[in-house]
């Protein structure tokens, strides 16, 4: 192809892993506005062949974070999750961040999850959740799934989303939203549950919801037990 950009960048260790970072604009030819598709990469450019090995990774564009759309299963390196919390003893965030799976079996093999410890002391209606890029589009499916798993088996998980820009309702949440629970049926192990937002009344497809928010183990105080949740989705 006549249009293209090429930038080299050389490496400063051996048998080990670094980031090399190119700068596309060093190339005179380089132009946002071209429709660039695909990426190549040549090790060791310029020296003849000699059998060796060179491993790439993670190639993303330096700097550019978005927030996450549905499906969201945790697992890029570039999505800015934004992942908050809320209802420890004193009011303030619970821990919760996303982190290596702990338990990579059965239905979830995925590298990364998002954790919610409900620390001791924590309000019943301690949670946790994130921001999307846009709202949810319902046109597919009216249900979501969740992979989840928690240390006991029949442990309610409330599923909530908002409409971020709705007028907040006497407790400064959006006033627009809809929620659902279920409950898990295993213990220590992942299972998929499904929430069926239809049984909410005042849930409307066509609003505009964009924030999810799991509140695990919904309606009991927390004890310090970690709670782990993955791939939240629309499903049929």
């Amino acid at each position: 192809p006549s249009v293209f950009a090429e930038v080299t960048a050389n490496t400063t260790v051996g048998s080990a892993w670094e980031t090399l970072s190119f700068d596309l604009t060093a190339f005179g030819g380089f132009s946002t506005a071209n429709t660039y598709d695909r990426v190549i990469v040549f090790p060791n450019f310029g020296t003849g062949g000699a059998d060796n090995f060179y491993y790439f990774d993670n190639i993303a564009i330096a700097g550019v974070t978005t927030a996450p759309a549905i499906p969201v299963d945790f697992e890029s390196g570039i999505i800015d999750y934004g992942i908050f919390s809320f209802g420890a003893s004193d009011f303030g965030p619970i821990p919760a961040d996303i982190i290596t799976n702990p338990d990579q079996s059965g239905i979830n093999m995925s590298p990364k999850v998002l954790e919610v410890v409900k620390s001791s002391g924590a309000q019943v209606w301690a949670g946790a959740g994130f921001a999307l890029a846009g709202p949810i589009n319902f046109s597919s499916s009216t249900t979501m799934s969740v992979k989840v798993w928690t240390p006991s088996s029949g442990t309610p998980i409330l599923l909530k989303i908002e409409d971020s820009t709705s007028p907040p309702d006497a407790n400064g949440n959006p006033s627009v939203f809809a929620e659902v629970t279920a409950s898990t049926t295993v213990g220590s192990a992942w299972e998929t549950l499904n929430f069926d937002l239809t049984n909410f009344g005042a849930f409307n497809p066509a609003n505009t919801y964009d924030r999810v928010i799991v509140f695990p183990n919904f309606g009991t105080g927390g004890s310090g037990n970690s709670y782990y949740f993955d791939d939240i989705q629309l499903t049929n």
